[in-house]
C-alpha cells in the first residue's frame, strides 16, 4: 500500500490516535515539512511506512492504513496528491475511451 495518502489530512490519524497526543504532533510535524504529501516519499529509509514503524510501534500497515485512508477520504486524497490525482484521471480517461 502506498502510504502517502495517509498524510493527505490529519483526519484519520486523529480518528486512531486521539489519545496519544504524542503521535499526532509527530504526524503533524511530518506533513508540515513537505509541500504534498507525495514529497514525503523522499528516501528508502524514511519512506512514510518507516516513519509511522518509529512513531506508532503496534502500526499495522495493512489494516490501519487502510482504515486511515478511509477516514481522510478519497476526495481530500484526490485533492493533496497530484501525480496521484493524474494518475486517476489517466485511469478515468482511458476507461472512457472503451
Amino acid at each position: 500500500m502506498n502510504l502517502r495518502p495517509l498524510f493527505s489530512s490529519g483526519n484519520g490519524f486523529n480518528e486512531f490516535y486521539s489519545h496519544e497526543p504524542k503521535i499526532i504532533e509527530q504526524i503533524g510535524e511530518i506533513r508540515n515539512s513537505f509541500n504534498n504529501p507525495e514529497d514525503i516519499n523522499d528516501n528508502p529509509l524514511t519512506a512514510p511506512s518507516k516513519r509511522l514503524i518509529n512513531i506508532i510501534p503496534n502500526y499495522d500497515k495493512i489494516l490501519s492504513g487502510t482504515l486511515i485512508s478511509l477516514s481522510n477520504g478519497i476526495q481530500t486524497i484526490l485533492d493533496t496528491c497530484p501525480r496521484f490525482n493524474s494518475w486517476i484521471e489517466n485511469l478515468k480517461t482511458l476507461s472512457a475511451e472503451k
